[in-house]
């Protein structure tokens, strides 16, 4: 399917008439802008083109998008674009942690390198808290943002004015998961009801005893069964009470959590109810339906289940199939989204490493609290090998190059042997690239074709 332009930018009908298009190719009339997008050198007359419009059926979600479009001209229905877009919306909470990270020790450092020179903290002016606050957080904003990209990728191809968008409303009770029978005002009075905070609540839960150990105390540890950094939630399901000791040699792997984790992950969901009502009042007017009756409407056209599928059925839901002939041209593109700008100036910060006979046998001083198995402590290595003499490497701080500096960046399409790829991350200090499919080439090899461009097409 190729989706054409005139002359002058004006959105034609699509096209799946592909000698047509190479002919005008090889001819010079018309020219590639764009991976399925022609640009056509010639005048059509608006009042010889033909009537049809156009439905966009849109699933939203937090990390998978799914898209659909059909053409309806007459009594025919074709679908003649439909895929699955990959955010990076998971990856936002992530990088602005890692940025609150290196923002606190680097003040911490500072406040340190002030106290050791002059004895005392330098003072310093209270910032009035009259800022202008922001309507929502990062992560909602670029939640957001991608449904907008999305359509503004697909307007590229049809006609806004002859369009139409069906998208469904996406409503989730955290509370009605979790106890059925809540209703009115036991939302107000849950189970943390009267508690100061959640930490509380998991002390009075565990009746203040050590799960380890089973010691008795009013001052416990409240630890993470699964880490945030891996994805854990604060939750009271994922939260247990430890004792110093135990919490101690639960960080040093030298313990076992004494329970697995219960919380099922309910913050995509939580992101995308803040989003939705705003989603839908931007895009008006659009048609919206429930979940329920998209399921319904699944399970009456036996169709499985998938982000695809649900869009076509999301499309679909306000027409009566059998009065259309519905033809499927099977044109699938999927989208992936890449990160476009790297503005940190560290990349990363190298651990200390003790070297024995030229060999690295140590890092760190003491372990951290991810730090692999495989990879010992000096604390550790002196207790199994106290007589070992090592000679200390100091940690280094590894600058990030500038976008400038980098020939291939992830996102980016370059050609290998006439065929595309898209790339995975950044190129390794031995001159190869990766591509999406897990494949490694030479980059004296390859030529990149098209730069990063935020949403980029994986098939």
């Amino acid at each position: 399917m190729y989706f054409i332009v005139d002359g002058r930018n004006n959105l034609q009908h699509p096209t799946k008439k592909h000698d047509m298009i190479i002919r005008w190719i090889s001819t010079g009339k018309a020219k590639f802008i764009g991976r399925d997008i022609v640009q056509v050198f010639k005048k059509f007359d608006r009042s010889k083109t033909i009537d049809c419009r156009f439905i966009i059926g849109l699933d939203p979600g937090y990390k998978n998008i799914g898209y659909s479009v059909f053409k309806i001209y007459k009594n025919q229905i074709q679908n003649i674009l439909n895929g699955e877009v990959l955010t990076r919306t998971s990856e936002i909470t992530k990088l602005i942690s890692e940025r609150r990270m290196y923002r606190r020790s680097r003040r911490s450092k500072h406040r340190e390198n002030i106290l050791r020179k002059f004895g005392r903290a330098k003072f310093k002016a209270p910032r009035w808290k009259n800022r202008k606050k922001k309507p929502w957080a990062p992560t909602h904003m670029h939640l957001f943002q991608s449904h907008l990209n999305l359509l503004q990728c697909i307007f590229n191809r049809i006609d806004y004015n002859q369009s139409e968008i069906v998208l469904e409303h996406f409503k989730f009770d955290s509370q009605k998961a979790l106890d059925s029978t809540v209703s009115s005002w036991k939302y107000q009075k849950g189970p943390q009801f009267g508690f100061e905070n959640v930490k509380a609540y998991v002390r009075a839960r565990d009746n203040y005893k050590c799960q380890i150990c089973g010691e008795k105390l009013l001052s416990l540890s409240v630890h993470h069964i699964q880490e945030r950094a891996d994805g854990g939630s604060d939750r009271p399901e994922n939260l247990v009470t430890l004792c110093q000791s135990c919490h101690l040699l639960l960080h040093q792997t030298l313990a076992e959590c004494p329970r697995p984790s219960k919380a099922s992950p309910m913050r995509d969901s939580g992101v995308l109810n803040s989003c939705m009502n705003y989603l839908v009042n931007y895009i008006s007017p659009a048609y919206t339906i429930t979940g329920s009756d998209t399921a319904a409407l699944r399970h009456y056209y036996n169709i499985e289940k998938s982000h695809v599928n649900d869009a076509k059925v999301i499309a679909l839901s306000k027409l009566d199939l059998e009065n259309f002939n519905c033809q499927d041209l099977s044109n699938t593109v999927n989208l992936k989204q890449f990160r476009r700008h790297t503005r940190n100036c560290v990349q990363r910060y190298e651990d200390r490493k003790y070297i024995c006979d030229g060999f690295t046998v140590a890092w760190n001083r003491k372990s951290r609290s991810t730090q692999a198995e495989s990879k010992p402590s000096l604390q550790e290595f002196k207790q199994e090998y106290p007589e070992e003499k090592v000679v200390a490497k100091p940690g280094r701080i590894i600058y990030f190059r500038t976008n400038s500096q980098a020939k291939f960046r992830p996102g980016d399409i370059f050609k290998h042997q006439n065929i595309n790829y898209v790339l995975k991350q950044w190129a390794s200090t031995q001159g190869t690239v990766t591509s999406e499919t897990e494949i490694k080439f030479k980059i004296r090899n390859c030529r990149k074709i098209r730069n990063n461009s935020g949403l980029v097409t994986t098939r």
